[in-house]
């Protein structure tokens, strides 16, 4: 006869899907998750937007609060999504209710400027070590790719037959470009060892 009765109320009036009535098989759960949890947050939210709309009225507010209830199960919402979206969602929505009741009454507010500057902080750490290593690879490949340039600039300079006529000048260069080897290979040690 219950079983009956919580049917008709869960097919008939609230329109809920059979396929979410199968998730629940048992009265219990069928009573707890389909019907006391999301009318809660329905009203939650009802009395949120009437106390919106009529603003200093108390009894108008009631009013509206049982009026747009009732529309939501009479047009059929109330079964066909919002009951899905409040049960799937219903897990984070205590998550985040938890992490704000952290936030705000276990952590006490005049903790809270020490709190943003020390996660600040954290944040900044966090930018230096990753992005801050990215920039870093970044400037050494840049300066490295110059070097190179440089290097190449060199060798063909001293492939050209006049700079070979004179030794003073081959001699220059060679010492160029030696400078330009060791500064790749200081670059690249810097590379390795980020």
């Amino acid at each position: 006869m219950a079983g009956d009765i919580t049917q008709v109320i869960l097919q008939d009036i609230l329109k809920i899907s059979s396929s979410l009535l199968r998730e629940y098989s048992s009265v219990g759960d069928q009573l707890i998750y389909l019907i006391l949890i999301p009318s809660l947050i329905i009203l939650m939210f009802v009395w949120a937007f009437s106390g919106w709309i009529t603003g200093e009225h108390p009894r108008f507010r009631i009013l509206l609060s049982i009026v747009s209830y009732i529309f939501i199960i009479y047009s059929g919402w109330y079964g066909s999504f919002m009951v899905p979206i409040i049960v799937r969602w219903f897990v984070v929505l205590l998550a985040v209710g938890f992490i704000f009741f952290i936030m705000t009454k276990v952590i006490h507010p005049i903790r809270g400027p020490g709190i943003y500057k020390l996660s600040g902080a954290i944040g900044r750490r966090i930018k230096d070590v990753t992005v801050g290593k990215s920039k870093q690879i970044e400037a050494l490949e840049k300066q490295e790719s110059e070097v190179r340039g440089k290097i190449k600039s060199l060798e063909k300079q001293l492939s050209d037959p006049k700079i070979q006529a004179n030794p003073n000048l081959v001699t220059y260069y060679q010492m160029q470009k030696q400078q330009y080897v060791d500064l790749l290979r200081e670059i690249q040690s810097k590379q390795e060892s980020i």
